[in-house]
């Protein structure tokens, strides 16, 4: 496929496609690609192109996969996405909007989720062992049993998130915000592993014994 190109930009399924001047008004194109190559990729153009049930026949640059039929790449649109059970194991998604995506048990262990929005997301036994989610805002959102072991969540926002049962173990919770509540006192993380992690003061649970 030779693709819609406009000011350098490729336009396919879910990438932009603008006009070359900046003094005149920029149009998006949202095509349905079946296969062929996209040499280039931009999703930040394109806020409002899903990009569900794309076929696989399509070579991608370095980095750039799909799962579940769903463009896998930093700043992708992914809203309400249907990825549960998805292999996105290393994948890059940084400031990716996964507002309210089912991700229940999705194996996105060493994934790079820093910046993503995955308010009220649904993060039932995923696996987010090291995965990098600085500064992402996951508010509301549905973590239990979920593997967090390793991760990053410095300055992470947990504000109203279930971590019943969630793996915490060495994982980084430095400025997390759980929003007005203490820490210790949030009953849906009774069960949570906090064993090693460092917390949002900076001290490391279990450390001289001391708590979160």
């Amino acid at each position: 496929m030779a693709g819609l190109l406009l000011g350098g930009t490729l336009g396919s399924f879910g990438v932009a496609a603008a006009t070359s001047t900046p003094s005149t008004t920029v149009f998006y194109a949202c095509l349905n690609v079946k296969a062929g190559t996209m040499n280039h990729i931009s999703t930040t153009q394109a806020p409002k192109c899903a990009t569900g049930n794309i076929n696989t026949g399509i070579s991608l640059p370095s980095g750039v996969f799909f799962a579940n039929g769903y463009l896998i790449t930093p700043s992708a649109f992914l809203e309400s996405a249907d990825l549960g059970g998805a292999n996105l194991n290393g994948g890059n998604l940084n400031h990716a909007n996964l507002t309210g995506a089912d991700l229940t048990g999705a194996d996105l262990s060493g994934a790079d989720l820093s910046g993503a929005d995955l308010n009220n997301a649904y993060l039932l036994r995923a696996d987010l062992n090291n995965a990098n989610l600085t500064n992402a805002n996951l508010y509301g959102g549905d973590l239990r049993n979920a593997d967090l072991s390793h991760a990053n969540l410095s300055n992470a926002d947990l504000s109203n998130v279930d971590l019943d049962g969630a793996n915490l173990t060495n994982a980084n919770l430095t400025g997390v915000s759980f929003g007005d509540e203490e820490m210790g006192t949030l009953t849906y993380l009774a069960d949570a592993n906090f064993t090693g992690a460092t917390c949002p003061n900076g001290i490391v649970h279990g450390q001289s014994g001391a708590d979160c």
